[in-house]
């Protein structure tokens, strides 16, 4: 059966009680060399495969990992050699930090968390632009015709929905975190995968 790992502390909460039935995951393999030149990057298919072999690029394209009707896995920070973690921090258990911490009222989780069945997957693209001395977030769904610019994003339905259901107390607070592990400076590509528990 294949897993998923999880390691983001803002979707803990969401785990934990099953209210997140989506994760947002890089659309691509490798990573970007930062003295790439930019129009080679953007005249491919955003990390696509024409890219591959080109100076200063060490990334392509990725297929999704899940399809639909896949039994998964889901788990919490797979890698630790603790088995129960702290629904507070994230840490394991064997951290004394956090038994001192949180001594009352405290209870563990095991890091396998429940297994889903995939039930969509699709591909959306994100980017931040400076306008105006402010952050400027884009969203676009795949296929390209389904563009919905964030000028507001914390109005925007659609990427309320996406926060909402990966997790996240907002799109801000996603964009946030996007932003913080890819440098959405540059157009990326991920991949949405949806699921039910069960």
């Amino acid at each position: 059966m294949k897993s998923m790992n999880n390691t983001c502390l803002e979707v803990l909460p969401s785990l934990l009680d099953k209210t997140k039935n989506q994760s947002i995951r890089k659309a691509w393999k490798g990573e970007l060399n930062p003295l790439a030149d930019p129009e080679i990057m953007m005249d491919t298919d955003t990390y696509g495969g024409s890219g591959k072999g080109r100076k200063g690029w060490d990334c392509i394209k990725d297929k999704p990992k899940y399809q639909v009707g896949d039994k998964v896995n889901l788990f919490w920070n797979k890698e630790s050699k603790d088995t129960h973690f702290c629904p507070l921090c994230g840490k394991g258990i064997n951290s004394k930090k956090c038994m001192e911490e949180y001594p009352i009222d405290w209870y563990d989780f095991n890091k396998l968390l429940g297994t889903v069945e995939i039930t969509e997957v699709f591909e959306i693209e994100m980017r931040k632009e400076i306008k105006l001395n402010h952050n400027h977030y884009t969203l676009s769904l795949n296929p390209p015709t389904d563009t919905i610019h964030l000028l507001e994003f914390q109005e925007d339905k659609v990427g309320e929905t996406l926060a909402k259901r990966d997790g996240f107390s907002s799109t801000e607070q996603m964009f946030k975190y996007f932003n913080k592990e890819f440098d959405l400076s540059q157009s990326r590509k991920f991949h949405v995968t949806r699921w039910k528990w069960i």
